[in-house]
């Protein structure tokens, strides 16, 4: 291995401003960050079955949020970013609040929940039952959801392929 004298060493961002021939390059924005929580599964009251009013099921939830990405102004405290803990901490409060007919209920509140955060852009909630019919390892939903614009404060959840309420 060749020898590097120290002005020469790179710093790790030698390359990721320019192109073959010298031309720079310039990072442009929004930069987004994803969040994401894996296979949380949770027991509960779900489904429109006289059984699923009865006996608990086992339910898993993935959700991956796409956030503004603060992580460089951080200053390594955990406020300063979208904190999966509160996403796990309200999934478990939602669901906890007693039985849910749809699941697509549930992913509805989910989504709005995350999108509370204005720092959230986008979110896909992913539920599924994993002991309702038994010759599956799972069924149910996949939504996404995101915000319009993105102005501070500006919560409203917009379905993918709706008309917004400016355009109709």
């Amino acid at each position: 291995m060749a020898k590097v004298k120290p002005s020469q060493q790179q710093t790790g961002d030698e390359g990721a401003g320019t192109r073959p021939g010298g031309a720079a390059r310039a990072l442009v924005g929004p930069f987004l960050y994803r969040v994401f929580v894996r296979d949380l599964t949770l027991t509960g009251l779900i489904g429109i079955h006289d059984f699923e009013h009865e006996t608990p099921q086992r339910v898993r939830f993935n959700i991956d949020l796409q956030a503004e990405d603060t992580c460089a102004s951080a200053a390594d405290r955990i406020e300063n970013v979208v904190s999966y803990e509160e996403i796990v901490n309200g999934v478990k409060a939602l669901f906890a609040r007693g039985h849910v007919g749809l699941v697509e209920t549930l992913a509805e509140d989910i989504a709005a929940m995350c999108l509370e955060d204005t720092r959230v852009r986008s979110v896909r909630i992913r539920i599924e039952k994993l002991d309702v019919i038994a010759e599956t390892e799972s069924v149910g939903i996949e939504i996404e959801r995101s915000v319009q614009g993105g102005a501070p404060g500006l919560n409203k959840v917009i379905a993918l392929g709706s008309v917004p309420p400016d355009k109709a």
